[in-house]
């Protein structure tokens, strides 16, 4: 358990300490088997030195060694059907001048032996033709049509092959990056030695295998917990090692805050910019240009046809109306006394005839 915290503490304590679980690595033993071949021992033991991990033996020619290995390295034309310990197999073809040197393609990058190597540049020269197995599977290929498979990874009666078909002399990988990270791929695939990764769980509701009898929290304080058939459900709200008692023994749980994003979004000066106008397009400029034509020949007709005729018929209405001529209030005068003379001699004619 490696465990960090922050004094002093702030309001918010469950940020204030983190725990992690460390991987635990351990030892492997690999022992290299030569065949009257120094120069290849030679560059493997380089390579393997690089791992403090890994305790590297030659064995020469005829040699059998006295401990068994974690995993065993060859170099020859073909393997035995039943291999004695976990292996890894160099395979070389036979030898032609004519032969062309093949491109690797189509590394397998979901395995755990090739899942680090990326190189498009490794090339070998005569490869060996290798007979696939129903259970293998291919880490990569040679170019052609169709493409060879080259290097496979077995699992073969409890025991774990990675077979390359190729002589490392006959290619450009020892020189390339890619060969120790194949090396050190493969020997972990088959002794487990490194954890994958760094094991820690985060705060909130967790469920844990028990059986359990007591959970204590970082602060001292019990947990209490729910049985769910073998496995128990408990609600953490600290951060730090949590103290699992168990029937066979005490445990230590790591518990974090959950993770935050790393990665923060920035405004682009793009997108900070103003909105530019967008610039009018020729043809919709042309069509305003007509509707407001149309607009204007609209309006003079309103103008021809409704103002016009309402300035006739005003002009009608004050010729009509009678105006103050005395030639014209005359006339009208006489036209009056006439009607009323008119009506005098009809209103005597009436009272004689009842008389």
């Amino acid at each position: 358990m490696f465990q960090a915290e922050i004094t002093p503490s702030d309001a918010l304590d469950a940020d204030n300490r983190a725990v992690v679980d460390l991987p635990t690595f351990r030892t492997v033993h690999v022992a290299v088997f030569t065949n009257n071949n120094s120069l290849f021992a030679t560059n493997l033991l380089s390579v393997l030195s690089i791992n403090p991990y890994v305790q590297t033996r030659i064995v020469p020619p005829g040699q059998s060694v006295d401990v068994s290995p974690d995993v065993a390295v060859y170099q020859g034309k073909n393997f035995p059907a039943d291999p004695a310990f976990n292996s890894i197999w160099f395979l070389g073809g036979p030898s032609l001048s004519t032969s062309r040197p093949l491109r690797v393609i189509d590394w397998n990058a979901q395995h755990p032996v090739t899942r680090w190597v990326r190189t498009h540049d490794v090339s070998v020269r005569n490869p060996a033709t290798l007979i696939l197995q129903p259970a293998d599977t291919v880490l990569a290929y040679t170019e052609g049509s169709p493409p060879s498979p080259l290097i496979l990874a077995r699992e073969q009666n409890g025991r774990r092959m990675l077979i390359v078909g190729f002589d490392p002399h006959e290619s450009n990988f020892p020189l390339e990056s890619a060969f120790p990270l194949l090396m050190a791929g493969g020997i972990e695939w088959m002794t487990h030695s490194v954890d994958e990764a760094a094991d820690s769980l985060s705060t909130g509701e967790l469920n844990i295998p028990g059986p359990v009898t007591r959970i204590v929290s970082p602060s001292g304080r019990d947990v209490p917990f729910a049985r769910t058939g073998s496995d128990v459900h408990l609600l953490a709200s600290e951060s730090g090692i949590y103290r699992v008692a168990a029937p066979s023994g005490e445990t230590n749980l790591a518990v974090n805050t959950p993770l935050l994003p790393t990665q923060q979004l920035t405004v682009t000066p793009e997108e900070a910019g103003g909105a530019e106008r967008e610039p009018i397009r020729p043809e919709g400029w042309d069509l305003w240009r007509w509707l407001v034509l149309l607009a204007m020949v609209a309006l003079w007709l309103e103008w021809r046809f409704y103002y016009s005729s309402r300035e006739r018929q005003r002009a009608a209405e004050i010729r009509e109306t009678p105006s103050d001529d005395p030639s014209q209030n005359l006339n009208q005068e006489f036209e009056e006394l006439e009607e009323s003379e008119l009506r005098d001699r009809n209103f005597a004619s009436k009272i004689s005839y009842r008389g």
